[in-house]
């Protein structure tokens, strides 16, 4: 049961998964550490190889755009370094585990959205003028010191 271990550049640890473990079940992107009690997060190899491959056609396109190597123009240049933007970020999101987690974070997200209770118009009108009256007066008790500080120091300084 050997297994190789990669470090990337993003600091994930990769593992490249022998045969008998890669029919198990508990393999996956998060795996629990018994010595450190902390979830550790994996990326396997080829997820690490297909985020390689779309962050390089999304330097390609940016060198395209700033380099000008094709002889185009900037509106096409431009389209093509935007296509290949979103080129990369559909990759990255529905073939790497990564991207489909978050993904799934989204959507579990939007649903908890949902579920939130929001108040109505008239709630909200009654709570945005009582903090504008809150600020008003905060404002005139704020400008009644400051003019009592100005009165006293001025009395004491010109007095002096």
């Amino acid at each position: 049961m050997s297994r190789l271990v990669f470090i990337n550049l993003f600091g994930f640890k990769m593992t490249e998964k022998t045969p008998s473990e890669s029919h198990s079940p508990n393999t996956g992107i998060a795996q629990w550490d018994k010595k450190s009690n902390q979830v550790k997060k994996r990326i396997s190899v080829a997820d690490y190889m297909k985020s390689v491959i779309a962050f390089s056609i999304f330097g390609l396109g940016l060198w395209v755009y700033y380099f000008n190597v094709l002889n185009i123009s900037l509106y096409l240049r431009y389209a093509l370094l935007v296509l290949s933007g979103l080129v990369a970020v559909v990759m990255i999101l529905s073939w790497c585990q990564y991207g489909r987690g978050f993904l799934s974070y989204i959507k579990d997200s939007y649903v908890e959205f949902k579920k939130v209770v929001w108040p109505t118009r008239a709630e909200s009108t009654k709570i945005t003028i009582r903090v504008i009256i809150f600020a008003l007066i905060l404002s005139a008790f704020i400008y009644t010191v400051d003019s009592l500080i100005t009165i006293v120091f001025n009395a004491v300084l010109l007095r002096g």
